[in-house]
């Protein structure tokens, strides 16, 4: 059946390798509208420096459309900035970030509808760990 379906997930940035990026993409055949994503605790660590501590990810309210195949990215998160902070939450423990795995993971859900205004959802479950001891491999 021709219809939308809008996933939200985790990928490694397509330029920079270091990164993790959060995507909304619709991988069906039709496009899907008024997408919302509902994603608690979207954060991640402060890019400037790890004892800034845990910040907020935008992710937008709606996403009036998406067309087959066309997605939303923004980074999520760095490998860098995470190797960051488990050494300062090591040598500075009065800091009092939180623990790294709880600002790891998010879950929750993205609703959409079709022409018709149909409405789906699909659960969304981020787990930043996925991506321990992965490997990249460069041309």
């Amino acid at each position: 059946m021709a219809q939308p379906n809008v996933v939200v997930f985790a990928d490694f940035n397509q330029v920079k390798s270091q990164f993790v990026d959060l995507v909304i993409k619709n991988f069906g055949q039709t496009s899907a509208y008024d997408i919302i994503p509902d994603i608690e605790p979207l954060e991640r660590i402060s890019e400037t420096d790890a004892t800034d501590g845990i910040g907020s990810v935008y992710l937008p309210s709606k996403i009036v459309v998406l067309a087959p195949g066309q997605e939303w990215r923004t980074v999520w998160d760095s490998v860098v900035s995470r190797s960051e902070y488990e050494t300062v939450r090591k040598l500075l423990p009065q800091v009092g970030l939180r623990e790294l795995k709880d600002a790891a993971v998010a879950s929750g859900q993205v609703t959409y509808s079709d022409v018709g205004g149909k409405v789906f959802e699909n659960p969304v479950r981020l787990d930043f760990s996925m991506f321990h001891n992965a490997i990249r491999i460069k041309e």
